[in-house]
Parts: C-alpha cells; structure tokens; sequence
C-alpha cells in the first residue's frame, strides 16, 4: 500500500508543478477508463477463486492497470497531435493549446519509472511479467501499431482482455518452486477466466470498429487506413455484427451476456440503417459491458 501512496504522490506532484497541467491531463486521461480497467482486474480475481479476495497485491495490480489505462490514453492524445492526425480542439488537450508536449512528456517519464518501480516490489514474477507486457503493449500501440488497419482494432481489444487474467494472478494460490511464484487456478476457473477475456476480446473489437465508423471522415481527411476507411463502412459495420454473433455462439450458456449482445445487435442493425444510432449505441455500452462482465462474476 506504500508503493501506491507513493505512485499517487508522484502523479500528483507532477500535476502540481506543471503550469496549466491537471485539469488537462485529467481531461486526457479520459477519467471513466480508471474505475472501468480497475474493475476488470478485480472480475479477473473473483472469478478465479469464486470469491471476492481482495488483497494489497491485487489492489496495487488493479491500481498499476489503472494507471497503464490512464496513461495510454494520455499517450495517445500527445502522439495523434504530434502526427497532425487529431484537429479536434475539444478532445485534444495538446491541439487545443491547453498543455505543451514537452509538459506532456516529462509527466509521462515521472509515471512510467513509478509504475516501473511499483511493479519490481511484487512478489511473482509472472505477474511483474505480465504488467510490464501490458505497460510496452500499451506504448507501442501508440507509436508503432496505432496506423495498421486491423491490428490497430486487435491491439486495443487484446490488451483490454488481458485485464482480468491479470487480476487472477494476483490473488491465486501460489506454490514456491525453485525461488520462484507458480500460480495455480482450478480447471473449471481457468475455462470461465478464458470464456470471459474471449468475451471481453469481442465486445471492444466491437466497439472499436463502430468509433472508427463514426470516426471516418477524420480518418479519411488525415490519411488513416481504418477498417471502414479502407473496405466501406457498411462492410465494417457488418463485420461488427459477425464479431457480437461469434461471442453469442461461444457463451450460449451466459442467458445475461446473450441478452446484452442481442441489445447490442439490434442497435447495430440500427446503425446500418443510419449513422446517428452510434452514439445512443455508445451511451449505452458501458452498462450493457458491465452487465455482461457481471455475468461471469456471478455465475
């Protein structure tokens, strides 16, 4: 718990000795995505020991993927106005004059090397291995796999999905082997923690493929190839569709789940009639997600 007293210190004095700082950086952080990736790391941990275990490792894991979140959304923002690809003043920070690069990127190096030095206190090694994957995964999204049609969408899921695996190896029961942290989950609860990072694999894929569809024409006009851009967006909302069917076919036992995708195709059958449903869409999403992680919590 000092380490993160000490990770909440480090990024509140960096805001406070930055002129113009905090309330950007609050901004750029897109604030709903803290308690959001906290959360995923906590389901990870109750479904893999079919209890709610909260302990000082998971609560540092679920406070570092947090920050991970945080920052990348941060990250993103600074690289898209570097690049010339972001011109929208109200949701970047950066273009709109509120906050200059270099403030951006001093802030970036204070939080990296806590979260660096956070990370090296755990105890297993798997789960320092799998934080710092998450951490680098996040960063050369950014840079590197950000502009390639596709993996862009994939990148993004994926480290999302790794959230509750996450969780669980924080909070299973461990065997010393050789100096070393072996974590070990039941046969039964490894299948339900791999249905649900599927599951949550699918539904920001999802989600992802719509915000490049109503992103197009930004896209388009800076040069971006995103799935819609490059196949029609027609073709893209479809695929969208064939994504929820594939998650619906996998979890046809979750009643819960179902029923939220069945919400989640009928408005994307919607936004295939007209645009305009996205955003009621995106409105609805994050209660309609949390239902369905929900779903595996309690089963």
């Amino acid at each position: 718990m000092k380490m993160i007293i000490l990770l909440q210190l480090v990024v509140s004095w960096t805001a406070i000795a930055l002129k113009r700082v905090p309330r950007a950086l609050f901004k750029m952080s897109r604030p709903i995505v803290i308690p959001q990736s906290a959360m995923l790391t906590a389901s990870g941990a109750i479904v893999a020991v079919d209890e709610i275990k909260f302990t000082p490792e998971l609560a540092t894991t679920a406070a570092l993927v947090a920050t991970t979140c945080a920052t990348s959304m941060i990250l993103n923002d600074l690289v898209d106005a570097h690049r010339g690809t972001d011109a929208n003043r109200q949701s970047n920070q950066v273009v709109a004059g509120n906050i200059y690069k270099h403030e951006v990127v001093i802030f970036l190096t204070y939080v990296y090397i806590a979260e660096i030095c956070v990370i090296n206190t755990l105890e297993s090694t798997v789960l320092k291995m799998a934080l710092y994957l998450g951490l680098f995964a996040t960063i050369i999204y950014t840079n590197v796999l950000k502009p390639i049609t596709w993996i862009k969408n994939i990148s993004v899921a994926g480290i999302i999905a790794s959230s509750p695996i996450v969780g669980a190896l924080s909070v299973t029961e461990v065997l010393i082997s050789n100096n070393d942290v072996i974590h070990v989950i039941n046969t039964a609860n490894q299948a339900l923690l791999i249905k649900m990072s599927a599951m949550i694999f699918f539904i920001f894929f999802f989600k992802e493929i719509l915000m490049d569809v109503q992103d197009y024409e930004d896209d388009k006009n800076s040069g971006i190839v995103t799935v819609p851009v490059k196949y029609g967006k027609k073709n893209a909302i479809l695929t969208s569709l064939s994504v929820l069917t594939t998650m619906i076919v996998i979890s046809h036992d979750n009643t819960l789940l179902n029923l939220s995708s069945l919400i989640m195709i009928l408005y994307t059958v919607l936004i295939y009639l007209d645009e305009k449903y996205i955003p009621q869409l995106f409105s609805q999403f994050k209660y309609l997600s949390a239902i369905m992680i929900a779903s595996y919590t309690i089963s």
